[in-house]
């Protein structure tokens, strides 16, 4: 593999631990709640690592070392484009956890109807599926040029997925906050244990402004990465956070909404500490391998070129840390989706140890469909710019359900279409125009048909049920540490 022996052990010694750890959590799963959200028993320590680990992922560090290493500076807000969201999170977080479900599908059957939970399961499957894919890219992308095509898509793909897959269905939400404990430990450290050797091989910061053009350290690019550019990403981002199906398993884990609130807000401050490192490293590789055939092999060069044996394995380590603790609890909400709002709909009453099954075999089938899905990528990029148009497709029907009291069922169906056939309406009129629609103006469009939607129908239509609405703005305004009508939900 073109690997020193002592990146081997450390890669090895890697592997053996997270088997490990697999087969000690699979005693702690009884239930549908300790395979998909731990038992809600996360405090604040487990919760910040969790966040940090589900949303922090190979496929990210690839996109911005590559696009700093493309644009230069500007290539940063490929991840911080969440940066003007961070203040929502810490008010909107809690809120979730006093929802008190499982999935995001429980809650458009609680707010809305049980037919928009059910195009909320497949959509979050198809969320899932798309998102584990591009990590899975990834993921093949840098280890392939890190031992330099020694190990190519074809070997690391399916043998990543099979494990994660094993440790993951074995102990849940226990397992995979375990992991992601270990993923954020290496990936903080790795994040800034290269930038040394790059000022060391570039002659410090002086020696990269000597090396690169002044323009690389600019934060916008004119004609691409533009300050319309970065607030169409960061609006879309924030519109399509709470759709996906992971949601609920980070936010959901918590004992109380007040530990949600601190421990997932310190995991999102980490990511944004290690983006910034992440934009300096795709700097690094431009001063120093300013000829690469392509901007998506820049992280993995610097791996291969700067650090000494033993580390190189430990950085592979990470690399499959990061995409496996974050595969592993994708997985979990997609296996949830699956089980509890379609084949829980389907065949109630069952035992919960045969929904522990279904769960785990849906786990195994919906990484199995990924994994293929990942050889027909393009790119990563591509991917990761698929899965946040996805995500909003929903997204301004579920603000709308939780700020608007008037939104209706009828007004979150048509506002979901619309910004989907909008979306696909840019696609199609790009393939065919001499003027393509750039990427920030397709969001433009998609998210004003939808919202023109939602307000339009919202007005022109009425609620079914205004018991069941009632209902569920009271249990968002309910503690959880407080007794209430919705204990046993919880």
């Amino acid at each position: 593999m073109n690997l020193h022996p002592a990146d081997i052990a450390v890669l090895i010694a890697y592997l053996v631990a997270v088997f490990f750890i697999g087969l000690f959590c699979s005693r702690m799963v009884r239930s549908q709640k300790d395979l998909f959200l731990g038992g809600r028993r996360f405090g604040k320590f487990m919760l910040a690592f969790q966040s940090f680990g589900i949303g922090t992922h190979s496929e990210q560090v690839v996109a911005v070392v590559g696009q700093c290493y493309r644009l230069g500076l500007s290539g940063i807000w490929w991840q911080f484009l969440w940066l003007f969201s961070t203040p929502v999170y810490w008010l909107s977080h809690p809120m979730l956890r006093r929802m008190r479900m499982v999935t995001t599908a429980d809650y458009w059957s609680e707010r809305f109807s049980p037919s928009l939970a059910y195009l909320a399961a497949f959509m979050g499957l198809f969320q899932v599926t798309f998102t584990i894919a591009t990590m899975l890219k990834a993921m093949g992308t840098v280890l392939e040029s890190v031992t330099m095509g020694a190990l190519s898509e074809a070997v690391v793909i399916p043998a990543a997925s099979v494990l994660f897959v094993f440790y993951g269905i074995a102990g849940g939400l226990y397992a995979a906050t375990i992991t992601d404990v270990i993923q954020g430990v290496l990936t903080v450290a790795l994040s800034m244990l290269m930038i040394p050797f790059i000022l060391s091989r570039t002659g410090g910061m002086a020696g990269m402004h000597r090396l690169l053009d002044p323009a690389k350290f600019a934060y916008t690019v004119p004609g691409e990465m533009t300050g319309f550019y970065i607030g169409m990403l960061s609006l879309n981002g924030l519109v399509g956070v709470y759709t996906g199906p992971h949601t609920m398993t980070n936010l959901g884990s918590g004992r109380n909404e007040a530990d949600v609130r601190v421990g997932v807000m310190a995991g999102t401050l980490m990511k944004r500490f290690c983006t910034v490192a992440w934009a300096f490293l795709g700097l690094g590789a431009l001063a120093l391998f300013p000829d690469l055939p392509s901007h998506e092999y820049a992280f993995g060069t610097l791996v291969s070129e700067l650090l000494p044996p033993g580390l190189v394995g430990l950085m592979i380590a990470g690399i499959l840390a990061a995409i496996m603790s974050t595969c592993d609890a994708l997985m979990l909400s997609g296996a949830a989706l699956f089980t509890r709002n379609l084949y829980g709909a389907a065949r109630p009453g069952r035992s919960e140890g045969h929904y522990i099954a279904v769960g785990r075999v849906a786990s195994g089938c919906l990484v199995g469909v990924a994994a293929v899905l990942a050889f027909f990528l393009p790119s990563v990029l591509s991917g990761l710019k698929a899965v946040w148009t996805i995500y909003a497709f929903m997204g301004l029907a579920w603000w709308a359900g939780v700020i608007w009291r008037r939104t209706t069922t009828i007004a979150a169906w048509a506002s979901s279409i619309a910004t989907a056939v909008a979306y696909w309406a840019t696609l199609l009129y790009n393939a065919r125009a001499a003027r393509p629609l750039p990427y920030p103006e397709q969001i433009a469009v998609y998210l004003c048909c939808g919202l023109v939607t939602l307000v339009a129908v919202s007005w022109l239509t009425g609620h079914k049920d205004e018991a069941k609405v009632a209902r569920f703005y009271r249990k968002m305004r309910t503690p959880t540490t407080v007794a209430s009508e919705f204990d046993a939900e919880d």
